[in-house]
């Protein structure tokens, strides 16, 4: 195994291997090969539910307890991240804590599958697609800087290592669950329902932007609220500003209202496309 060079303005070198928080021998390429192939992995997948709708349900329907499998299964990856986070002394401890939009997501139904509270988890439903959508599109797994304390954590996981594996899968879970849950479970979502699980959204992201506010001298960042967030969105130059963090939560609340609706109109609209036996599409007005 090799070891990162060290600075003054980076973090104290590790090991690289598989199970390293910097990386293996594979480097990290942004909207390289692996990284596509997830996201048309992800893709092929939500279309597959939506041709295969019925079908999907129907095979659920006589097979409910699978619900809660899922939902264990999806707890225990859940905390055995953390673990992992813990023991492989990833450089940011408030990681240690799964409250960033995917992850709080999945281990917030995953007790609801866990436990059989179906009914409730079409609130965060559209959360999780949300979260999902942006951390499989604007991902960094290379080198990064802390905005607040200037150093550079110096990692480039790839694809030959076990954080790419769990950050790709959960998010793909994270966006094709959700999904597969509101097709299987029949969810009618009033506008009522979808504002209060819009300001749910907001609450959550709220206390994020608290805590990433109070403790910004550990660069906690929440959310990607704090001020040691890198993390912006693709805004044209005039308009970067705005992903500043004096803007951020106002811009972040603004985006989240946004796709909850935007979402809620994409599901509302697919219910009413069907295809039959001979793959003809029928569409109820």
């Amino acid at each position: 195994m090799s070891m990162l060079v060290d600075d003054k303005n980076s973090n104290i070198p590790r090991e690289k291997g598989f199970f390293s928080v910097q990386g293996n021998n594979l480097e990290w390429h942004a909207w390289g090969a692996a990284h596509v192939i997830a996201i048309v992995f992800a893709l092929i997948m939500a279309m597959f539910i939506f041709i295969f709708k019925h079908q999907i349900k129907n095979y659920f329907k006589k097979r409910m307890y699978l619900l809660r499998v899922i939902g264990i299964v999806a707890l225990i990856f859940t905390i055995l991240n953390r673990i992992l986070v813990i023991t492989q002394d990833y450089p940011f401890k408030w990681e240690w804590f799964p409250y960033h939009l995917c992850r709080l997501s999945i281990f917030i139904y995953a007790i609801l599958l866990t436990i059989g509270k179906y009914n409730l988890i079409k609130y965060i439903a559209l959360w999780s697609i949300i979260g999902a959508i942006f951390g499989l599109t604007l991902i960094n797994m290379g080198p990064i800087q802390d905005q607040v304390t200037k150093k550079w954590f110096n990692r480039s996981v790839g694809v030959d290592n076990y954080f790419w594996w769990d950050y790709f899968l959960a998010h793909i879970f994270g966006f094709i669950a959700p999904m597969i849950l509101w097709t299987v479970l029949s969810w009618k979502m009033k506008y009522k329902e979808l504002l209060i699980s819009s300001i749910g959204l907001f609450f959550f992201a709220l206390i994020a932007f608290i805590v990433d506010w109070i403790f910004d001298d550990y660069s906690v960042n929440f959310f990607f609220l704090g001020k040691s967030s890198a993390f912006t969105l693709p805004l044209p130059s005039n308009l970067a500003f705005l992903s500043f963090w004096e803007w951020r939560m106002l811009t972040y609340s603004i985006v989240g209202f946004s796709a909850t609706h935007l979402f809620w109109l994409i599901w509302i609209l697919q219910r009413k496309i069907n295809f039959n036996n001979k793959n003809e599409i029928n569409l109820k007005i």
